[in-house]
């Protein structure tokens, strides 16, 4: 499972939960793939991050999963 994969699992993770296109950029070192989630305003970041980050926090569960197949660190970061 490479990048675009990634990339391509978190965009409809979030097209589910706040019905809209996110930018989301993805950087890959030797070590780790780094998602950097860039919603375009303030209220999708909230639907993002969830009430006490829960929502993004279950999101990172499923990429650490993920990362395990991949054999690399899985890192989402919302700016």
């Amino acid at each position: 499972m490479g990048s675009d994969k990634i990339k391509n699992l978190l965009q409809i993770i979030l097209t589910g939960i706040t019905d809209t296109e996110i930018e989301i950029n993805i950087r890959e070192t030797e070590m780790a793939i780094i998602a950097e989630i860039k919603p375009n305003s303030v209220v999708l970041s909230k639907w993002i991050i969830g009430r006490d980050g829960k929502t993004i926090d279950a999101i990172r569960r499923i990429f650490d999963t993920v990362a395990h197949k991949v054999n690399k660190r899985i890192i989402i970061e919302v700016i």
